[in-house]
């Protein structure tokens, strides 16, 4: 095998033992932690941390509804993304279930790409125990009412059956 394929080969095995895996993961929600994560070209200039406060004016949903319309268009490779708070260099394709983050960590440091889906994960996961606690509090509630209910039930039909029969009234035919 001549020396050029081998260094391609070699490289190209070295870009898929560095890609970060994604699968599973909400593909606006990937994109939107990558920009987040990402440095705009006003942030790289030092800025007072007041300054930062004005620049990240978008709140988080619009964003995210924002990485959605882009995502439900069948865009995935990105170069420069603005979701509202200025246009960031993301230099990723978020086609497969990895990613390649060579690009996005020349621009934003060595590391940043598997900081903002590490990052991305915690914050999932922790909404799931969040989720998964309001749903067995939910079913103990729920569990707590049954049982109120069928004991109510089964007292009701106690009663019924433990009332005493009252003498009845004879109705005659002839009155006087």
């Amino acid at each position: 095998m001549p020396t050029d394929e081998r260094s391609i080969l070699a490289e190209l095995s070295q870009e898929e033992a560095n890609s970060i895996d994604i699968d599973g993961l909400p593909k606006a929600m990937v994109l939107l932690a990558l920009y987040e994560h990402a440095m705009s070209h006003r942030e790289t200039e030092v800025l007072h941390p007041k300054m930062r406060e004005i620049v990240n004016k978008v709140p988080r949903a619009g964003r995210l509804s924002v990485a959605e319309a882009w995502i439900d268009n069948d865009n995935y490779s990105f170069d420069y993304l603005d979701l509202g708070n200025g246009s960031r260099a993301l230099k990723v394709n978020l086609s497969s279930s990895a990613f390649n983050p060579k690009y996005f960590d020349e621009y934003h440091g060595r590391g940043q790409a598997q900081k903002a889906i590490s990052t991305l994960v915690e914050e999932l996961q922790t909404l799931l125990k969040g989720v998964e606690k309001t749903v067995k509090n939910k079913d103990a509630e729920l569990g707590a009412d049954l049982l109120w209910l069928k004991k109510a039930k089964e007292e009701q039909s106690s009663q019924f059956r433990s009332k005493p029969d009252l003498p009845r009234k004879r109705k005659s035919c002839c009155s006087l």
